[in-house]
């Protein structure tokens, strides 16, 4: 049988598949990283990283004073307070020995040139503290400007800053914020750059003060600032948990601390960094964070900035630093996704065996991005990889239903005149093509021969002859194909058939019978026919079947081969059938005992009615066989 032409064929079509899918891998690396709803999923994958991680303990170091609607209900005051409340807030901080104080917000912005009484007190206060941090920020604006006789708007900056009066006390930070396109804080600098200068910001100050303050053998547990800077100018902040999740008193409750409980609190404020910043609604300084709408955030979502940079602080001091994953590993990782699903896909076959692959496939990638994160602080964006996956696995399909599909219908359809379907979906099947390997297996063999066609069709002319053969092997494939039976070959005026094999069956051996007791009724049938009848021909067929264990597979070179069966069960079966005359089945001793143990209540009467002929001789064989003669009238 010659098909060696339609596999070549048919491995060009899986190359040209394997070539497609790695094209549309390539097309996906380079639209994942440009697409914008890619980079929203993956910032939304790490927020989610964030929620399976769960919270962690804060920093015991950083303490948040909330500027809050009780505050001002209880002092009856709204900012900007009066120097006086100022002046017994940072006194009693200074009671409590605050190591560090940060003002999260604008002081007294307007300078005075002639300072009065409060204001310096207000001075004094801020000096007996340890250090300050005070806030500023560069705002952007419209500047009119000439342009010859045209007046235009261009845009300008100025640092804002706290009064310079109060602020040459301590140092100043920018509290400048960026937020990724969704509205979501996620990251953070230390350093901005602007008109020409660095900018150091409120928590690189923050933390800057902490660590100086503390003797040597405590600062060695903690990075430098040009250490800190020098690789994580901007970085993702490492939320320690959603709102209100910091230490926090509220700003009355120091403000109005009586001195007995001065011992008592100072061992829970004592050496610690007390951010000072707005907690109510109406500042607008809140935030969706990454840890909001989540099982951990009760009651409003967002949070406050005073949080976001205590967060940052808590990331620097446990140097907790988040790391993407870098543009080098994270390519090799693209390209071994893409080459094993582009290798998967080539030649899974079925589209929901596909389908079943590539959710495995994600699924690891979005566990070694989980893995990567809890365990090592690593972030693996997961867009471009399961795109990558999804994208290879529809192109397989599609390919595989306009080219492959096509291929191997035609190749079913070209070998189907041959060998049953079961066959054929059996040698489609093999991922290598043809394959010479064979297997032991227990069958039943029937030959089928037209008795004394060769006498008439010396009387026929060729064309009557192949027509007489096509029409009566026509008839009797159809009887095999639905019995099950596995069209071996045609030899002659015969045809030789298998049943158990390639494709395993219940009962092959009753199989066989039934299929034979079809095949003599068909011919009788056939023998009544007009054109059968016109021939003067008496059509008749013999039949011999045997049962036994037998090799099968694909016999022959790459060039021709053919599926068959061989072995001593094939040659008994040749022989019997020879000793079969017209409307006759022979059977050997080992296909009546199988059908006999095998019990199929409609071949019963058949196998009582056999006749049994002992010690026949046969052929090629030194030894004598029992036969089993049935007769179809």
């Amino acid at each position: 049988m010659k098909f060696s032409k339609k596999y070549n064929k048919f491995k060009v079509t899986r190359a040209f598949l394997a070539l497609a899918l790695t094209l549309a891998a390539a097309l996906c690396y380079l639209l994942a990283g440009n697409l914008i709803f890619g980079r929203a999923i993956d910032y939304k994958w790490r927020d989610m990283l964030f929620s399976m991680r769960g919270p962690e303990p804060p920093d015991d170091n950083i303490v948040i004073c909330s500027l809050d609607e009780e505050s001002f209900e209880v002092l009856e005051q709204e900012l900007p307070f009066s120097p006086r409340t100022y002046i017994r807030f940072f006194e009693n901080l200074k009671k409590l020995d605050v190591k560090v104080v940060g003002l999260d917000f604008i002081l007294y912005e307007f300078y005075k040139s002639d300072p009065d009484t409060d204001d310096v007190a207000l001075k004094a206060s801020l000096n007996n503290l340890d250090t300050v941090v005070f806030a500023s920020k560069i705002e952007n604006y419209f500047k009119k400007q000439r342009l010859g006789t045209a007046e235009i708007n261009i845009i300008s900056s100025k640092h804002k800053t706290s009064n310079r009066y109060f602020a040459e006390t301590g140092v100043t930070g920018l509290i400048n914020s960026s937020i990724n396109f969704d509205g979501v804080k996620r990251s953070s600098q230390l350093r901005f750059y602007s008109n020409g200068k660095y900018y150091d910001t409120f928590a690189l100050k923050l933390y800057e003060s902490f660590i100086s303050g503390l003797s040597p053998d405590k600062a060695a547990l903690y990075k430098t600032t040009s250490e800190i800077t020098a690789g994580h100018n901007e970085f993702i902040i490492d939320y320690a948990g959603g709102p209100k999740h910091f230490n926090e008193i509220p700003f009355y409750a120091v403000v109005e601390m009586p001195d007995s409980s001065v011992e008592k609190l100072r061992k829970k404020y004592e050496n610690k960094i007390v951010i000072v910043g707005p907690t109510y609604y109406e500042s607008h300084d809140f935030f969706n964070v990454p840890f909001s709408n989540t099982r951990y955030v009760k009651g409003f979502q967002s949070m406050a900035g005073v949080e976001i940079i205590a967060n940052t602080l808590h990331t620097l001091l446990k140097n907790n630093f988040i790391e993407v994953l870098g543009s080098r590993p994270y390519d090799v990782l693209f390209f071994i996704t893409a080459v094993l699903t582009a290798a998967t896909f080539t030649f899974v076959r079925g589209s929901m065996s596909g389908a079943v692959l590539a959710l495995a496939y994600s699924s690891g990638i979005l566990w070694l991005s989980i893995d990567a994160f809890i365990k090592h602080k690593i972030i693996i964006d997961i867009f471009a990889l399961v795109f990558l996956i999804f994208a290879v696995y529809f192109c397989a399909n599609i390919v595989k239903v306009f080219v492959v599909e096509g291929e191997k219908r035609h190749i079913k359809t070209t070998l189907g005149r041959y060998m049953s379907s079961s066959v054929v979906d059996k040698v489609l099947n093999q991922a290598d093509g043809v394959n010479l390997s064979g297997e032991s297996v227990q069958v039943a063999v029937m030959f089928a021969d037209i008795r004394n066609f060769t006498s008439l069709s010396e009387k026929l002319s060729a064309e009557q002859t192949v027509h007489t053969l096509n029409l009566f092997f026509k008839k009797m494939v159809d009887i095999v194909f639905s019995n099950e039976g596995t069209l071996d070959k045609y030899i002659g005026d015969c045809l030789m058939v298998v049943f158990g094999a390639p494709k395993t069956i219940k009962n092959p051996a009753s199989a066989a019978l039934k299929c034979a007791m079809e095949m003599q009724k068909a011919t009788i049938a056939l023998g009544r026919e007009k054109e059968i009848v016109d021939l003067n021909f008496n059509f008749g067929i013999g039949i011999g079947i045997s049962f036994g264990k037998c090799v099968v597979g694909n016999i022959g070179s790459e060039k021709r081969m053919e599926y068959t069966a061989i072995g001593d069960v094939v040659n008994t079966s040749s022989r019997i059938q020879n000793l079969a005359g017209e409307g006759e089945i022979v059977i050997n001793g080992a296909a009546y005992d199988t059908l006999a143990a095998e019990g199929d209540a409609g071949l019963a009467d058949v196998l009582l009615g056999a006749v049994k002929i002992d010690s026949v001789s046969l052929k090629g064989k030194e030894e004598k066989v029992d036969i089993y003669k049935i007769k179809i009238i």
